[in-house]
């Protein structure tokens, strides 16, 4: 679990962050309204007391309610009869007008990426092994930590994040590694091990496993349970066994929230562990793995970021479509790569990088949900113009009722049937024969 003020800093950022997604997807309409030369009645962000609005030179009343979790654009007042009003145009044009909410998340998630990626650069850590856990492939292959994974399958690897991306794919057989260590060229396989677990933040993984580390991100002496198979039940105890070892590698059981302590050789680097040296505990007492860089991002021109943007929305996209898909799984325990990046997503990550993942995952999701022909939401009336357009009004009025009825049907009925392995898992079982 979060500890409270982080849950707080995440709370304030999803807020924020959902406004600007709903921003976002109302100008969609505003911008196709104001090219189709629509009158817009009223923009509205959230639900509620009104709590500020005003009437700009168009005669649009723009307004921010008390509760800012959604948005609306006003195309109809039926006290206006003239020629721009929406419900005289043609149906393609309203079919259109709607369509433009949903494609301007999805144009505003994208634009997000590409933008961070040629302003600030595409999120890079070095391949360099900072940890190995004990028993794990990586660590029966024979590798340690300061080793630097230079090939990964015959390509140059610049970013350990290639590598992890990599292994979300089940792999069933040996890959192949090119390593240096201390000037020398090493070549290694490792047969990965498709793994489901809860990490040391709580969250469920799953994901092909070399067992090795490449990051620096400090810990708590606190997770830190043994130091060479000597237990450290306090942070004291931890930091007083750790001081002997700087310089050195170590096998420490860090905690995990599974309730085992899980070993990892680590290296103990006396530059980023200088407090070890020290002969009063600092407070806070950390860890960390590997050396403190500046060099997190990878600086990118823009036709890189329109490129590499394009292939983290196509990612993103997916796994939130799929995650849509295998809405609320009866099995609980089944865990997907699409799943587990929606699951990324949907957590706190420190820096700029990780609020920028939050909104453009979140205007995914609304792009999406408001792509479900259901009534209150874009996709009933995107599907009810395409049917006015086709067939004329009047069909439409006749038959419209009964076929989203049918349509609802048919997505309860398509998750029963892809549920149906898990169904034991919430259903009493029946009582024995007699």
């Amino acid at each position: 679990m979060l500890p409270v003020d982080s849950q707080i800093v995440y709370t304030i950022l999803f807020l924020l962050s959902l406004g600007v997604v709903f921003l976002a997807h109302e100008a969609g309409h505003l911008l196709m309204a104001r090219l189709l030369g629509v009158h817009v009645t009223r923009i509205s962000l959230g639900f509620g007391r009104e709590v500020w609005g005003r009437t700009d030179k168009y005669g649009t009343r723009w307004s921010i309610k008390i509760f800012p979790f959604s948005g609306m654009v006003q195309l109809t007042d039926p006290d206006r009869e003239t020629p721009d009003d929406f419900a005289q145009r043609p149906a393609w044009f309203r079919f259109f007008m709607v369509l433009a909410g949903p494609a301007a998340s999805f144009f505003f998630a994208y634009v997000l990426f590409v933008g961070f990626y040629a302003l600030i650069g595409q999120p890079s850590t070095r391949p360099i092994v900072t940890a190995v856990q004990v028993d794990s492939p990586a660590d029966q292959a024979g590798i340690m930590p300061g080793d630097h994974i230079i090939l990964f399958q015959g390509r140059p690897v610049e970013r350990y994040e290639d590598i992890v991306q990599a292994l979300r794919t089940p792999m069933d057989d040996a890959i192949s590694l090119r390593l240096t260590r201390d000037g020398a060229v090493m070549d290694t396989t490792i047969t990965p091990r498709w793994d489901e677990y809860t990490d040391l933040r709580g969250f469920d993984r799953a994901h092909g496993r070399l067992g090795t580390i490449a990051q620096h991100n400090p810990m708590d002496l606190i997770a830190v349970r043994a130091v060479d198979g000597v237990a450290t039940p306090t942070r004291q105890a931890a930091f007083d066994a750790l001081k002997n070892h700087v310089g050195k590698i170590v096998v420490l059981d860090l905690f995990s929230t599974s309730g085992q302590a899980i070993p990892y050789r680590v290296y103990i680097d006396p530059v980023t562990n200088a407090d070890f040296t020290l002969d009063a505990m600092p407070d806070p007492a950390l860890i960390y793995m590997g050396q403190i860089r500046g060099d997190m991002y990878r600086p990118q021109t823009f036709e890189q970021a329109v490129i590499t943007g394009w292939h983290a929305f196509a990612r993103l996209t997916h796994g939130a479509f799929n995650a849509f898909r295998n809405l609320w799984p009866l099995d609980r325990t089944t865990i997907t790569p699409e799943t587990q990046i929606l699951g990324d997503g949907l957590r706190l990550v420190a820096g700029v990088h990780g609020i920028l993942f939050m909104m453009a995952l979140l205007s995914i999701m609304i792009g999406l949900l408001n792509l479900i022909p259901l009534p209150g939401l874009d996709g009933y009336w995107i599907l009810r113009y395409a049917m006015e357009a086709m067939v004329g009004v009047e069909t439409t009025r006749a038959f419209y009722p009964y076929i989203w009825r049918i349509l609802i049907f048919g997505m309860v009925l398509a998750w029963l049937l892809t549920n149906l392995d898990g169904l034991h898992h919430v259903l009493p079982a029946p009582d024995a024969l007699p």
